[in-house]
């Protein structure tokens, strides 16, 4: 592995095969993963800094919603299809509601630990 800039970034990657995943930052935002076969994986911030999007090789973007705390509140596929993220109060993350409808919850002690996870099966 080997590091770039002052905050110390990988920067390569060498796996077991000897292939190089490579990355680019810019001011401490990772901008750019390109894996060992060539594959290219860009992503975008807004302006505090937080991940917005990520594009594929083939142009689809992905990107994320954020509410005036920086927190995801939707995630959008190429397709269209969105995640919701819902959060407390205190801003730890309260449900996942999938694009088909399945919800996901977690609850929380008193300290903020997580205690428990219901799946959509329940």
């Amino acid at each position: 592995m080997s590091y770039t800039g002052a905050q110390q970034q990988p920067s390569t990657i060498v796996d077991g095969e000897g292939g190089h995943t490579r990355m680019r930052w810019d001011e401490g935002l990772l901008l750019e993963v390109v894996d060992p076969t060539g594959v290219r994986v860009r992503f975008g911030y807004d302006p505090r800094g937080d991940l917005v999007s990520s594009t594929d090789a083939e142009g689809n973007t992905t990107r994320l919603v954020r509410d005036a705390a920086g927190r995801a509140v939707e995630m959008i596929r190429p397709s269209g299809a969105t995640t919701r993220f819902h959060y407390t109060p205190a801003g730890l993350l309260e449900a996942r509601i999938d694009p088909d409808g399945a919800r996901w919850e977690y609850r929380y002690s008193l300290g903020g630990r997580l205690t428990a996870m219901t799946d959509p099966a329940g």
